[in-house]
């Protein structure tokens, strides 16, 4: 039996190593998967590097041939590391609208592969270095007026960029006619001259025909300058509670100059709905519609600053997971109609109006009072835009309230909606999971195996190692209860499989819940059945606890990549690990090499383990409750990496 001691310190060694490695194990090194085709983010658990139009972007370029093209030409455009080579990559063609495009021709490169289920995209084949790519591409259709090449660079699997956009490219015609000086329908983003020197991204030529008799999509509006820099902007707090609801953040505000956020919503005849939104934000400012109030499969509206600064757009988007998107089933902004901005001393504002069933793409059907969740979601103040390379929203600094209840868009009654931000039930299940995996567990464990012969019998004969053993495993069964139900209500009941945290979080809880039944059957065990329950009792014991381990790394991971924990919180989970892995299995080592004299009562290094025991426990209390309230106390900002 002696021989099997190292096995069970193994299962706490191999948890730490995993660990480590679990949150790399989405690396795709034969290509991009599918799903990455719009939000086109590698799953490297690690966040992009700074991208721009300008540069420099590490070094690697997308170099089209030409600036401009002709209809059935084809053309070419490399893509080049300079001095970087890169591992992976994924190149799309996409619209001012940030719809992909199917302009790629002549055949597939070397090394190179067309990625399953996106519209038009190319990714490498495998993992080995490469310097440069070169592809061939025509456009056919005159109603691709302009686009740009956007592709991301991996150059090791933690070290990536991006949307690394090109600038746009615009289709030379000699029988187009000259742009009219009028505004022009587009089913490009709305775009427009703000007061801060902002111009429009290409917008489609005016056309020659009468114009259409359905609602035209958003044109360009610029935002009109008053003396003293300040701009035109809507009546906000008039009329809600009566003629539409609102959400105002402070609940006390009435205009831009007091509120950081407000939304509104008002029915325009039988078929149509009026939104309103304004932030105190340089990057964008959106509501989502949800069935539920999860980030996910959720109809995005919204204006943002591109991330250059140099355009203002309206968009109509999805969230794919906790990515934003653009819908690739369809064209996204034709839906929005009559749209007007303003971006101006860091306010930004939009106005628009949106059918109430499109019947196109994913959004979601306003018609027959259908209700849903509403998130208000902006980067308030982050002086980063919050906007990825093509303008995408690309994080919130916190998270965003959400509606308790569900509202169809055409409600009037909300003067001002209640609404609740979970942050506080997500940072709660960290912690109380940090505290009883990490703090409580392994003293829990250390004390029925090295300590049942450090102390001499009570008078009791309840013996010492028990009466810590018991309290503590109670303790961590009881939190883990808790963290548990905290972290359904945060997710409303739903099963969140895009990630190992919740199956490792879910396997813990399971062989912490069997424990407290195997401890009511061993008092009435033969000896032959108590060592079968020994064995079984301490195998589930440490199994739960290396499982627990692995389940709040991943956890904090997560909380780093997507709540904006520092990263510090990580090493000290390694430090905690280390000391974990140097005590367990260094006494393990030395109870094989000198085994313990069966028939002392008190063993004869008793003082080594007492002392290890000291520094074991303080390690884990301290480094735990370090982990816990990094947790607690984090700003809680949503990356979308």
């Amino acid at each position: 039996m002696s021989r099997m001691r190292p096995v069970l310190a193994a299962v706490l060694l191999l948890g730490v190593m995993t660990a480590f490695q679990l949150h790399e194990v989405n690396a795709y090194p034969s290509g991009a998967p599918s799903f990455t085709c719009d939000s086109m983010t590698p799953s490297h658990g690690a966040s992009s590097q700074p991208v721009s139009l300008a540069g420099p972007n590490g070094g690697f370029t997308i170099t089209p041939s030409v600036t401009s093209y002709q209809l059935g030409t084809t053309y070419t455009m490399t893509i080049a590391g300079g001095t970087n080579p890169f591992r992976g990559f994924l190149c799309e063609a996409r619209d001012p609208s940030g719809a992909q495009l199917q302009v790629f021709t002549g055949g597939v490169p070397a090394g190179v592969q067309q990625v399953s289920g996106c519209t038009d995209a190319y990714t490498h084949t495998s993992k080995v270095d490469k310097t440069s790519v070169t592809f061939n591409w025509r456009v056919t259709s005159a109603s691709v007026t302009s686009f740009r090449f956007i592709c991301t660079f991996v150059q090791v699997k933690t070290t990536f960029y991006e949307k690394v956009p090109t600038a746009y490219l615009s289709l030379v015609s000699p029988t187009t006619p000259a742009p009219s000086t009028a505004p022009t329908p587009s089913t490009a983003p709305f775009t427009g001259t703000t007061a801060s020197g902002m111009t429009n991204a290409p917008t489609t030529p005016a056309p020659t025909t009468p114009a259409p008799t359905t609602p035209q999509a958003i044109t360009s509006a610029p935002a009109t300058t008053l003396p003293g820099g300040g701009s035109t902007q809507p009546s906000l707090g008039s009329g809600c509670g009566s003629v539409k609801s609102c959400y105002r953040s402070p609940s006390s505000c009435s205009g831009p100059a007091d509120c950081t956020y407000f939304y509104s919503q008002r029915p325009v005849g039988t078929d149509k709905v009026e939104i309103e939104l304004s932030a105190k934000s340089d990057g964008w400012v959106a509501v989502g519609f949800s069935n539920d109030r999860t980030m996910g499969d959720d109809d995005v509206m919204g204006c943002n600053v591109a991330a250059d600064g140099s355009t203002v757009y309206i968009k109509n988007t999805n969230n794919v997971g906790k990515s934003n998107a653009i819908d690739s089933s369809g064209t996204p902004d034709v839906n929005l109609m009559n749209g007007t901005m303003s971006y101006v001393n860091g306010q930004l504002s939009c106005n628009f109006t949106r059918l109430l069933n499109t019947n196109s793409g994913k959004d979601k059907d306003f018609s027959g009072n259908k209700k849903y969740y509403l998130f208000f979601g902006t980067n308030t103040g982050t002086g980063g835009r919050g906007v990825d390379s093509i303008g995408l929203p690309s994080k919130h600094n916190k998270l965003p309230p959400i509606t308790g209840a569900q509202y169809s868009a055409t409600d009037t009654s909300q003067a001002n909606f209640a609404v609740s931000v979970k942050n506080a039930l997500i940072k709660a299940h960290g912690f109380f999971m940090i505290v009883a995996w990490i703090c409580l567990a392994g003293i829990g464990l250390f004390m029925p195996r090295f300590m049942k012969k450090a102390w001499a019998a009570p008078k009791d004969g309840i013996a010492y190692w028990f009466k810590f053993h018991r309290p503590l495993m109670v303790a961590v069964w009881l939190l883990s209860v808790i963290g548990i139900i905290l972290i359904f209500i945060f997710a409303d009941g739903k099963w969140n499989a895009q990630t190992a945290h919740p199956g490792f979080g879910l396997a813990t809880f399971i062989l912490c819940g069997i424990q407290p039944f195997m401890a009511l059957i061993r008092t009435k065990l033969n000896p032959f059945q108590r060592k079968v329950f020994n064995w079984s009792h301490r195998t589930v014991g440490f199994a739960a606890h290396a499982l627990g381990a692995i389940a709040v790394y991943l956890g904090m991971d997560l909380f780093r990549q997507n709540y904006g924990l520092s990263t510090a919180a990580l090493y000290v989970w390694a430090a905690w690990a280390a000391i974990e892995g140097v005590i367990w299995i260094g006494h393990e080592v030395k109870l094989l090499i000198s085994p313990a004299d069966p028939t002392e009562k008190i063993s004869s290094d008793s003082t080594i383990r007492v002392a290890l025991l000291l520094v074991y426990s303080v390690s884990s209390v301290v480094l735990g409750l370090v982990m816990a309230i990094m947790v607690a106390v984090s700003s809680t900002q949503e990356n979308d990496d």
